[in-house]
Parts: C-alpha cells; structure tokens; sequence
C-alpha cells in the first residue's frame, strides 16, 4: 500500500507531518486521513490494540534510530514499517 502511494506520486505527506503524527501517537489516523482514497488502503484488519502497539511502536522509533530518510514522509511510514518487521514489534531492541 505505502509502495504503490509513493511509486503513483500522487502523495506528498511532508516528513515533519508524519514525525508529529509519531509523537502524537496517532500514525494510524493520519494514515486513514491522509490516503483515504489510495484502492489498496484497508486498515480494517487491525483492532483498536493493533493500532495502539503500532502508534506506540512509531512514536518510540520517532528520532530514536537512524534510518537515513529526511525527506519524503511516505518513505519515512516504509521504513519505519520494514523495521518494525525485522525487529518484531519490538522498539526497545532497536535503540
């Protein structure tokens, strides 16, 4: 889904968005509300606790590991999303 948005460029979600979206804990909802037209957006598979573990999970990661992007915010969702899979949910073993 955050592949197809940023191969399409029909999205330009600024970085600093996206970082204050993290430390508000609320990536999710600005997700939903920033790409609610993209075909392939279903969140509805996650519940209220999945989404909880995922906004928290972002907002630790948020400054807190070097990922090398400083531009583009979808790409900032991409990685940020590749290494919470590499490292199981887990933010603590990333720092």
């Amino acid at each position: 889904m955050i592949n197809k948005a940023i191969d399409n460029g029909n999205y330009d979600l600024p970085i600093e968005a996206v970082r204050k979206a993290a430390e508000q804990e609320r990536v999710i909802q600005f997700v939903r509300e920033n790409l609610p037209t993209h075909a392939l957006l279903d969140l509805s598979l996650f519940t209220a606790d999945d989404e909880s573990a995922i906004n928290s999970w972002f907002m630790q990661t948020n400054g807190n590991h070097d990922i090398h992007i400083e531009k583009q915010g979808l790409c900032l969702l991409l990685a940020w999303t590749i290494e919470m899979m590499q490292h199981a949910g887990d933010p603590e073993g990333t720092m």
